[in-house]
């Protein structure tokens, strides 16, 4: 199913992966390294299977929000109330911004 035949306002993201504070309101979420073959087993003994990803506010507090809980549509909302036209248009930017998280297994998009 691809992005336009999705009913955005009433999926509800969920985590998959977890994160660390990075200051205030900002977080880092821990993806692996690597994901197969003998990349992953030189990660392991060398203690770096993890990298960070930096999210800025905008990313943190949709992912604060990734709760299994919020809709889609109430993570927009969230975002316009607190950040007003820089977000705009957020019914295009938080889908595209989603479906990013889900590619990278970061998140699952349930209905």
């Amino acid at each position: 199913m691809d992005a336009s035949e999705r009913s955005w306002g009433t999926l509800r993201p969920r985590r998959l992966r977890p994160h660390e504070s990075r200051g205030d309101e900002l977080v880092s979420v821990l993806v692996p390294r690597f994901h197969r073959g003998w990349l992953v087993r030189i990660s392991e003994r060398m203690g770096v299977t993890e990298r960070r990803v930096n999210l800025d506010a905008k990313g943190s507090l949709v992912w604060s929000l990734c709760d299994g809980a919020h809709s889609v549509e109430e993570i927009g909302r969230a975002l316009a109330d607190r950040f007003g036209e820089a977000v705009n248009p957020v019914e295009e930017r938080l889908p595209r911004f989603l479906v990013q998280l889900a590619r990278h297994e970061m998140i699952a998009l349930e209905d």
